[in-house]
């Protein structure tokens, strides 16, 4: 069986590339008959490590051709891809087309498949044009819905006009033709059919697992460690909350003033709060200005994006993991790989993080996301005390009873076994149990 996977619109460093790379390790290990092709672009540059195994094939579209050797000998100027994107989109013939990286005329190439998997469908930037033009795909298709931020808070697109239109008019009728939708939690299932009017029948509910964590457990040179601190302005003791966006659902500005009575709490005790993106210049601006006000210049920094490694290093290194969103479709990717390596939580006491936890059968340390005292009170507690009032909040994997891993390969292929049903005609189909 050869899935394709449709991952143009992701890049490094964000929650979704980790998601994508340990979910195509799971799937390829469990299932090492079957081909994975990722269609990725050139800022996924991660992706190549899923070629270390020998049944996934990594297509980088922005590199095939003309397109790809002008890339090799240009120098990075502004507007670039939105230049090779016009040239891809206007020219006369088909070869034009691909030899600047048209995904449609890539796409094409592909030769026979039997299912495609969508991880993501973005509408932060038209990077799919092959999944906007019906008839590209050639197969039936599995929609992986992370969220349905706009349709939750809505007052913040506003300024985004472009981008609505692409989730309402592109996004929505895309979900609704395609074959089958994976949420990963019930909490999601329900909002799906809520906003997008999808059967719930289509709607399969399949939990995260905990990320492997050999990577995360890798061990890095202090030296090397040490620079890369220095270089992003953390210094040790320091609370992590790696998050890739900078909206508002992610809830920096309330966690940012919870530090302040946290190291009115703490005094000369208090660690630094590192988060990773800013998101937005305007988002930036705003984070700063709060920083500023309350005097928190040296107890709080923003990374910025980092790798994969950096991220792993900052894992490992702080004293617990804090995530305040105020809506996830499943419980965030940091409170996932905080627990997989043994990291204190603190997170936000919403529906869908306690459905995971209580997945696992275990519980966190929650707060009140709209709270700051609230936030403060609990952040101060973890950190000052042994947990021995609750047995069964969760310090690390050693007490997680059930990884997920399995239940969430098998839901997957599953999903990708009645894919191919419908690609042969069949209206049913038997999966198969899988070691993993």
């Amino acid at each position: 069986m050869k899935i394709v996977v449709a991952a143009e619109p992701i890049e490094n460093g964000a929650g979704l590339a980790n998601f994508l790379l340990d979910s195509v390790s799971l799937f390829s290990q469990a299932m090492p008959e079957w081909q994975f092709t990722i269609m990725a672009m050139s800022y996924f540059s991660d992706a190549a490590d899923l070629e270390r195994y020998p049944n996934v094939k990594v297509v980088f579209c922005d590199r095939l051709g003309w397109r790809g050797a002008l890339l090799r000998l240009l120098p990075v100027f502004r507007g670039r891809d939105r230049l090779f994107n016009l040239l891809a989109e206007i020219s006369p013939a088909s070869f034009l087309k691909k030899q600047f990286g048209n995904l449609e005329e890539t796409w094409k190439s592909l030769g026979p498949y039997d299912a495609v998997w969508v991880p993501h469908f973005a509408i932060s930037q038209n990077r799919w044009p092959a999944l906007y033009k019906p008839g590209t795909i050639k197969a039936p298709a599995l929609l992986t819905i992370h969220d349905l931020h706009p349709a939750v808070f809505p007052d913040e697109w506003k300024p985004y006009p472009k981008m609505i239109d692409n989730f309402w008019n592109r996004f929505k009728p895309f979900a609704g033709k395609v074959q089958a939708v994976v949420a990963h939690s019930q909490f999601q299932k329900d909002a799906i059919v809520k906003h997008f009017g999808i059967a719930p029948e289509k709607i399969k509910v399949i939990y995260m697992p905990l990320p492997k964590s050999n990577n995360l457990k890798q061990l890095y040179d202090k030296q090397e460690v040490g620079a890369i601190q220095k270089q992003l302005g953390v210094r040790e003791p320091f609370v992590f909350s790696p998050m890739s966006q900078g909206t508002s659902h992610k809830n920096h500005l309330r966690l940012i003033r919870a530090w302040a009575l946290v190291r009115q709490q703490m005094g000369n005790k208090c660690p630094q709060l590192v988060f990773t993106s800013w998101g937005s210049e305007d988002h930036h601006r705003k984070f700063k200005q709060v920083i500023q006000s309350l005097d928190l210049g040296n107890k709080v920094v923003f990374t910025g994006l980092v790798n994969r490694q950096h991220m792993e290093m900052l894992y490992q290194r702080c004293v617990s993991v804090v995530s305040p969103t105020l809506y996830e479709s499943s419980c965030g990717l940091p409170i996932l790989e905080a627990l997989s390596i043994g990291k204190q939580v603190a997170g936000s006491d919403i529906p869908p993080v306690r459905e995971q936890m209580e997945h696992f059968k275990i519980a966190i340390n929650y707060f009140d996301p709209l709270n700051e005292q609230n936030m403060a009170k609990v952040i101060v507690g973890m950190l000052q005390r042994e947990q021995r009032e609750n047995p069964n909040i969760c310090r690390g994997n050693h007490q997680i009873k059930r990884d997920g891993r399995k239940e969430f390969v098998e839901g997957y292929i599953e999903q990708f076994h009645c894919l191919k049903c419908l690609s042969g005609g069949k209206t049913t189909c038997n999966s198969r149990q899988m070691q993993v």
